[in-house]
């Protein structure tokens, strides 16, 4: 009688240890320091009104409130924390998980999951902004073009990008049945409306896909169910984390 084959079971990824994190945030700060985030914030600022002053003589404006575009990207130690209590509370598979950052600013947060979970089989951001997006390409390329990293336990992520666009447009791309992904909504200034979009666009993410945001629970309780709610320390003060796993698939179309 043949032998059975045996099924390969996939391992859920374990939280970072503490003592891992000091040379991986020395590792991502020399990513940017050819990058200024004045320089950045003010470029924002620039494009932001030219956006708003080509609105009222009867061109296109801003495709989100402005609200929205409020500046602010977590250290690498809150990061470690959020990816932490994901793979804590719930399943994180990296292998086959995509890591979407949405409204990914200068890439700090990109190229933060890049340095703490290397074995994402994709980690992509999304920014609006050129402003912010032209330098977070510069940073991409900066890590991507490495051919030595500054420590053996530091490996290299396989895929990481950055995309220009909104991200209730773009993300639906990344959402689908067949793999994973971690959607990173970490902003407290994303009104419940473009949280509605963004959980329209993952509608058809996998179950079991996560979707973390801050201050504002996602809107959507029929695909996606809070697993925890925690206070999360952040550049700018303590917010409320809530960390929500997709339960259910959509209804089928008729």
């Amino acid at each position: 009688m043949a032998e059975e084959e045996q099924v390969e079971v996939p391992v859920p990824a374990a939280p970072l240890a503490e003592d891992a994190l000091p040379v991986r945030e020395e590792f991502h700060s020399s990513l940017f320091t050819e990058l200024s985030t004045a320089e950045a914030k003010f470029r924002a600022g620039v494009e932001k009104k030219a956006a708003k002053d080509a609105e009222s003589e009867g061109g296109d404006g801003l495709p989100v409130a402005e609200s929205n575009l409020v500046y602010g990207e977590l250290g690498l130690k809150n990061l470690c924390e959020v990816l932490n209590c994901c793979k804590t509370v719930g399943r994180v598979f990296p292998e086959t998980c995509t890591f979407v950052d949405c409204g990914s600013g200068l890439g700090k947060q990109v190229l933060g999951a890049a340095v703490l979970e290397p074995k994402f089989a994709k980690i992509v951001g999304i920014e609006l902004l050129e402003a912010y997006d032209s330098m977070a390409q510069q940073a991409v390329a900066k890590y991507t073009g490495l051919e030595e990293l500054p420590d053996e336990s530091i490996t290299k992520a396989a895929d990481v990008s950055c995309v220009k666009g909104n991200f209730i447009d773009e993300a639906a791309a990344f959402c689908t049945p067949d793999n994973q992904v971690l959607l990173a909504a970490l902003s407290p200034c994303y009104s419940e409306e473009t949280l509605t979009g963004l959980c329209e666009a993952a509608k058809n993410a996998q179950v079991g896909s996560l979707l973390v945001t801050l201050t504002r629970a996602a809107p959507d309780i029929t695909l996606w169910e809070p697993l925890h709610i925690a206070p999360l320390e952040c550049p700018w003060g303590i917010a409320t984390m809530f960390v929500q796993e997709k339960i259910a698939m959509p209804p089928a179309e008729e």
